[in-house]
């Protein structure tokens, strides 16, 4: 039995990625030794210490980390960071003689494991989820020395993981022998063959129920989600997540019965939600250049459930949901949303369960969890 020892700067039982991914090398005859980040406020009195602890998944065992940090702080926990990473290739060294295989999930912990990697002459596998210059807020002049630094990592990884065929940069076009596409897609928790259909017969509502999980940023159109939600009585927003606009967000949940807030809640109990949504958004800001190559979660997890899906325009996955017509798009401002919202409600609930419909065949046969299995099967075994 082979160890891998996978980390990212999340707590696993809230993060999809971060859990499938775990579950599924361990499901593969694998022991998993995943190491996450519980973050804290600055003036949290909690406990700092690292735990080591069994999970429910057999074979996976969590390392969790506490940092005291600022949500979407970015280059402002530069020292929160640092600490992070000593703490994480602390874990990594002392682990090292067990580990068959490091498995980094984005920049920051590719830097720590890529040390300990070529320290103890081990493999390791460089999962880029998200491009760090665009997704963290790093000053313009310090741009070309992670550029460097980013490109050393992949040229010495034995894998390169990337979420989308879109990702394959020129530069990573030389390594394109080494490269894995892996979907951040959803395990399929709807037996197969469902009808969305039947999903929406089942919890009938004279509401559009609107559902969004993730990140509460300012980036995601959640002020303004919440503000179309409450000018318009047929609408129902279900949300939850957590980031800085956690208390906002709580706040319209007391001004709107009809805005239901549920805080950070486990990945499970977010897709058992969603499952009784009429509609999912992921409205990010095509300002943001990270958002211009933006492959969310939540296209696969709306192609899953059956589900339509709300995307802004600009943010590079448009013309897929237009051409495979499994939902719509928006400009990102509440005048084109609260437009668009108008147009679904005067429509008959079959419109929705259709596209919804379009959404759960392509699932099924493209862009299913299992078929990324077959993947991440060939990645631990090629990088063995």
């Amino acid at each position: 039995m082979r160890t891998v020892l996978i980390a990212y700067q999340v707590e696993l039982s809230s993060n999809s990625l971060f859990y499938k991914l775990a579950k599924t090398i361990a499901e593969l005859g694998n022991k998993v030794i995943a190491v996450g980040v519980k973050r804290l406020s600055r003036d949290s009195k909690d406990d700092i210490k690292v735990t080591f602890t069994t999970t429910e998944l057999p074979n996976v065992y969590y390392v969790e980390i506490p940092i005291k940090m600022d949500f979407a702080g970015g280059f402002r926990n530069s020292l929160g960071v640092l600490k992070y990473q000593l703490a994480v290739m602390r874990e990594a060294r002392k682990r090292a003689r067990e580990v068959d295989i490091f498995y980094a999930i984005d920049f920051l912990m590719a830097i720590p494991l890529l040390f300990v990697a070529i320290l103890k002459k081990k493999k390791l596998i460089y999962h880029i989820a998200d491009n760090f210059v665009d997704a963290y807020k790093v000053p313009r002049f310090l741009k070309p020395f992670f550029i460097m630094i980013d490109r050393t990592i992949i040229r010495l990884s034995s894998a390169i993981v990337i979420p989308h065929e879109s990702r394959i940069t020129k530069h990573l076009q030389r390594y394109k022998e080494k490269i894995f596409i892996i979907y951040n897609t959803p395990e399929d928790t709807i037996s197969k063959g469902i009808e969305a259909t039947e999903l929406l017969k089942r919890n009938p509502s004279k509401r559009l129920r609107i559902a969004y999980f993730g990140v509460l940023t300012e980036d995601r159109f959640l002020r303004e989600l919440c503000e179309a939600v409450f000018r318009n009585n047929s609408l129902e927003l279900h949300i939850g997540g957590y980031g800085p606009l956690e208390s906002y967000i709580s706040e319209q949940a007391k001004r709107c019965e009809r805005i239901i807030f549920y805080g950070k809640v486990s990945y499970q109990r977010v897709l058992d939600i969603q499952k009784n949504a009429d509609l999912l958004v992921a409205m990010y800001d095509p300002s943001v250049p990270n958002n211009r190559r933006s492959c969310p979660n939540k296209l696969y997890e709306a192609m899953m459930l059956g589900k339509p899906i709300v995307v802004a325009k600009g943010m590079g996955i448009e013309d897929f949901v237009v051409s495979q017509n499994i939902g719509f798009v928006s400009k990102y401002s509440i005048e084109s949303f609260e437009k668009l919202i108008q147009e679904l409600l005067s429509k008959d609930r079959q419109f929705l369960e259709s596209i919804g419909k379009n959404g759960r065949k392509l699932y099924e046969k493209e862009y299913s969890w299992e078929k990324m299995k077959d993947r991440i099967r060939r990645v631990i075994g090629e990088s063995s």
